[in-house]
């Protein structure tokens, strides 16, 4: 069944397309944010802002059962979207592609919202006016600060997800957002004013725009890849060797969080592998069926092509914004040619860059 909004699923409704969720999902955040701002000296939803006093205070009775009604639709509200959201990506017809850089990047709820919530404003000038009665004035709407006073509940909750807008969590480690930077930054209050901005190529793909950077379309190409492992033709014991490699990642990666391991290594989570062989013996067929059964899909970088159009101040940029595409699409890089590339003595100044980013 269809209607005007979404394709109904059992007893949920599932979005219609991923304009429709992002929609929906920028609606709450909207209706959130309205609900958070003072009205007749009253601050509605989860309190007062912080250092903010009431002119007109209320009785603490009514204020409690002001307080619970507000947060009893919130969670509703924010209930329903969660559950449509469930039932389309359930659904598999409809691809929505802030869930798929959410799972990619193990996002939390918060983390998810925080990131619709800075999109927001780019999209809507009226989201951003809808804000500004949480952030305390105009064009504060991405500040630290005002994000935690749209997202959370309670002052512990505050304090808890102050840590997603540190440097080595998932947002801002993974260039999912940025955030300004000042020199001058020795204060909390100085930290609760910084700015968040979400990068052009992450908010064109949540927006469903997957065509790779302009900025290193010279030099790669992003393909899905249609080739099958057991079309490929091996020696014995390679093939469930490379099956281990690519079905076994996630289990390596819990392994080493949980021996200890990456509290002493934070680096060297990649799994790199080097084909070797004649030309036309498969290398590059093979790395398409490694893509194909890990479902990613597949990066192909001329090395050599980022050298060349890269001045050497130029080339750790274009390399990193290489790997950072590949994150973003969910796509295993490859480097053909690379002998060619690693053999010459010109180019190995730059090793270490490489290196470093595998």
């Amino acid at each position: 069944m269809k209607d005007e909004k979404g394709l109904v699923a059992g007893k949920t409704k599932v979005f219609s397309s991923n304009l429709a969720y992002l929609a929906a999902g920028l609606e709450y955040l909207r209706e959130l944010g309205e609900s958070r701002c003072p009205v007749d000296g009253n601050w509605r939803g989860s309190g007062l802002p912080p250092g903010a006093r009431s002119s007109q205070p209320i009785e603490e009775k009514e204020r409690g059962r002001t307080k619970g009604k507000h947060t009893n639709t919130h969670l509703r509200r924010l209930q329903a979207f969660r559950s449509r959201t469930r039932a389309t990506v359930a659904a598999g017809k409809i691809v929505l592609p802030l869930e798929t850089i959410a799972a990619q990047h193990r996002l939390s709820e918060f983390e998810k919202l925080a990131m619709l919530a800075v999109l927001g404003p780019d999209l809507d000038g009226t989201f951003e006016h809808a804000l500004d009665g949480v952030a305390g004035g105009a064009h504060r709407s991405r500040e630290i600060g005002t994000l935690l006073t749209l997202l959370c509940d309670t002052l512990e909750d505050k304090i808890r997800a102050r840590r997603h807008f540190i440097h080595e969590a998932p947002l801002l480690r993974c260039g999912l957002l940025s955030m300004s930077f000042s020199r001058d930054l020795c204060s909390e209050t100085d930290f609760m004013t910084m700015e968040l901005s979400i990068p052009r190529r992450v908010a064109s793909m949540i927006l469903g725009e997957y065509d790779v950077e302009d900025q290193i379309l010279s030099f790669s190409k992003v393909i899905e890849p249609q080739v099958r492992l057991d079309q490929v033709v091996l020696p014995d014991g390679q093939v469930e060797e490379l099956l281990a490699l690519v079905r076994d990642r996630d289990t390596y990666l819990g392994r080493r969080k949980e021996w200890g391991f990456d509290r002493i290594l934070t680096y060297g989570k990649g799994t790199v592998i080097l084909f070797s062989g004649p030309p036309g013996t498969g290398k590059t067929m093979l790395a398409h069926a490694l893509a194909h059964e890990a479902e990613a899909r597949l990066m192909l970088v001329d090395l050599r092509q980022v050298v060349e159009n890269s001045p050497r101040h130029s080339f750790d940029e274009n390399l990193q914004r290489v790997f950072h595409e590949a994150h973003l699409q969910n796509a295993i890089l490859f480097f053909d040619e690379a002998d060619e590339l690693f053999s010459d003595r010109c180019v190995n100044g730059l090793m270490p860059t490489l290196l470093r980013e595998f």
